[in-house]
């Protein structure tokens, strides 16, 4: 296990338990269109487009039953031919080298800004002279794609956002210009959209920027939903509201008092 994978899966759930930080959407259906997996605090997205559904990342490397846990939705993971990353952390894109390979047919497509992280190259965390390499490192074929590049599947169109800041080539995907996918680049509570954070960005500062673009994009055309991976479902009229101040949570203040109190158990 890597540092990093040590951290993340035994020094986060500790440390982030009862801070409100973590709302993920349970597992099941989430609309017509929408559906939602959850793995622990993180969430992968299926959404389907005419007779197919895509995926929106793939959660943890190993989790256990992850197959299963979609099976039983009526949904067959193996069925599924294109997976969008948001980005490579081991949360989000640690199915695609786990040991049973989760969308294991699935063509992968993400920024091309984030392939190092993909591959395992690029530096995650750096604590002083200590640098850590992303615990992710997948050796097959991907699709790298530029910022407002355009995929179809079906009649539906799935379009890439870059919103670097979380990480490198960190994206988000606007689904038939009504289903915004924001990944890790704001978390919500009820009071609408923060920028993620601070602790799990690579830079806080890049994402701030990133954000007010995003705003600006939709000033016009604002989505009707709201998929995050950490924040589960919004529909509000404040996603933007509070992008400019870094999201934070304590157990004496938690970020969302809705949050389940440890989402890891």
């Amino acid at each position: 296990m890597s540092i990093i994978d040590f951290f993340g899966n035994v020094i986060k759930p500790k440390k982030l338990a009862g801070t409100g930080c973590l709302n993920p959407q349970n597992t099941g259906f989430v609309n017509e269109r929408i559906v939602a997996v959850r793995q622990y605090d993180v969430n992968i997205w299926l959404i389907s487009c005419g007779s197919k559904y895509i995926a929106i990342d793939s959660g943890y490397k190993d989790y256990k039953n992850a197959k299963e846990e979609i099976k039983k939705l009526g949904i067959d993971p193996d069925s599924i031919e294109k997976l969008f990353l948001t980005h490579a952390d081991m949360d989000h894109a640690g199915g695609l080298v786990s040991a049973e390979k989760l969308f294991k047919n699935a063509q992968v497509f993400l920024h091309r800004a984030e392939e190092d992280m993909l591959l395992g190259i690029e530096k995650r965390f750096r604590f002083g002279p200590i640098k850590l390499k992303n615990p992710v490192a997948y050796s097959g074929k991907y699709t790298l794609l530029n910022d407002d590049d355009e995929v179809k599947e079906e009649n539906s169109s799935i379009r890439l956002i870059h919103i670097p800041g979380h990480t490198p080539g960190h994206s988000g995907y606007l689904v038939d210009e009504s289903i915004l996918v924001t990944g890790d680049s704001i978390a919500f509570n009820a009071k609408g959209g923060f920028c993620f954070f601070p602790l799990f960005n690579m830079s806080t500062k890049e994402n701030l920027k990133s954000l007010v673009r995003l705003k600006m994009r939709f000033e016009d055309c604002m989505p009707k939903i709201f998929l995050s991976s950490h924040s589960g479902v919004y529909t509000g009229d404040n996603a933007f509201s509070n992008i400019n101040t870094p999201a934070k949570g304590s157990k004496k203040r938690p970020f969302d008092e809705r949050a389940p109190y440890d989402v890891f158990k």
